[in-house]
């Protein structure tokens, strides 16, 4: 496809949908986040595909951005059994996600809290669940 007709059709669509190798996608840019659990959680997650708080726990859930800064902070506690690698929307997160970084020694690269109020909303755009390690 050349550029003159690529920049048409983008054009046409309203610069929302993404030209690859001539086919068209609108598919989101996504984003992996990492989440360090301990083996409740891990299965918890695994079979719903979905994030829940416990009421006497923290109202929130805490991803890393970095795989490694997540593995490294894992390695730190004996009741953390698995990291899980979460793929969501980048436009979405933004609108759910606190980016207020936490724990700034070991997660350089930041990290994003899903408040419980949220955590349905997020749980909607994720798209990819993985045991990373």
């Amino acid at each position: 496809m050349t550029k003159e007709v690529q920049d048409s059709v983008m054009a046409s669509i309203g610069g929302g949908l993404k030209v690859v190798g001539g086919v068209t996608s609108n598919a989101p840019k996504l984003v992996s986040l990492y989440r360090a659990v301990g083996p409740k959680e891990f299965y918890q997650v695994m079979k719903t595909s979905e994030f829940t708080v416990i009421p006497s726990g923290l109202q929130a859930k805490q991803f890393g951005l970095s795989f490694e800064e997540t593995l490294k902070f894992a390695e730190k506690y004996s009741d953390i059994g698995a990291v899980i690698e979460v793929k969501v929307s980048a436009n979405m997160l933004n609108k759910l996600g606190d980016f207020t970084q936490v724990d700034k020694f070991i997660f350089k690269n930041g990290t994003v809290t899903i408040q419980a109020d949220k955590l349905g909303e997020f749980n909607k755009i994720i798209q990819e669940i993985t045991h990373k390690y």
